[in-house]
């Protein structure tokens, strides 16, 4: 690279160089940035994430039990702890369904709050999943444009899938006793950033303006090269012959 050739050409044509660096300074902002009459707003938004966690378990609760009592004649008045690890991921499309979000948006939900439900994955032993046995938990997890948004859409993603089981059971008729039941084991952990804003597009519109800016200085360098004075020296033996002659 000859540094000293950049220098020239910038100095001579530094009414192209320097507005473009300018240039690029101003869309690469707007394009990062919105600019209105109500002030300066984000072109992107952040996504952050907060999670709760739900048990699947009935009344009673069953888990501090070693045996199940029995009433006579009616049968055992606990469901086999297996059906409910084996009901999570049905859950879990419950919450992910078109109802849930519908009663999140009647209460007031905005429509950029996300939820999404997965049963929760057993504890790990180093790399490893411990095998042979199912959690009966469901992690729900509530996305939106800041912390505190997170943890009010998750809350709301909660209430709104507890709501719709509830409104289910009702219609079917289900005795209370019979009910499954979700409890909050985790109201809402610390929210995490998971998708800040990309930077990508001012960049490369500051790159690609600058070097348009530096590439139009070049054409006009070759266009109208800097003439210079070149001194004429006539060799001494052009010179003796011109005497003789």
């Amino acid at each position: 690279m000859n540094l000293s050739l950049y220098g020239r050409v910038f100095r001579r044509f530094w009414w192209v160089v320097v507005p473009g660096f300018l240039l690029a300074l101003v869309l690469a902002f707007l394009s990062f940035v919105h600019v209105s009459p109500h002030g300066i707003a984000y072109r992107q938004q952040e996504v952050w994430q907060s999670k709760t966690l739900l048990l699947l378990t009935q009344r009673g609760f069953p888990w501090g039990r070693t045996v199940f009592p029995t009433k006579p004649g009616t049968g055992p008045p606990y469901a086999d702890p297996s059906r409910f690890s084996g009901l999570t991921d049905l859950y879990s499309q419950f919450a992910n369904g078109d109802e849930v979000r519908q009663i999140m948006r009647k209460e007031g939900a905005p429509p950029t709050w996300s939820i999404f439900a997965t049963p929760l994955l057993p504890t790990m032993l180093g790399n490893n999943p411990l095998t042979g046995s199912t959690l009966p938990v469901i992690e729900l997890s509530g996305d939106a444009s800041s912390a505190g948004q997170a943890v009010a859409a998750v809350a709301a993603g909660r209430q709104a899938l507890m709501t719709y089981v509830e409104r289910r059971q009702s219609a079917a008729g289900i005795p209370d006793a019979q009910r499954i039941d979700l409890q909050i084991l985790k109201r809402s952990t610390h929210p995490l950033l998971i998708q800040p804003r990309k930077k990508t597009l001012p960049i490369a519109v500051f790159l690609a303006v600058v070097v348009a800016s530096v590439g139009l200085a070049f054409v006009l360098e070759n266009l109208k090269p800097r003439v210079r004075a070149v001194a004429q020296t006539t060799s001494p033996r052009r010179a003796a012959t011109r005497r003789s002659a």
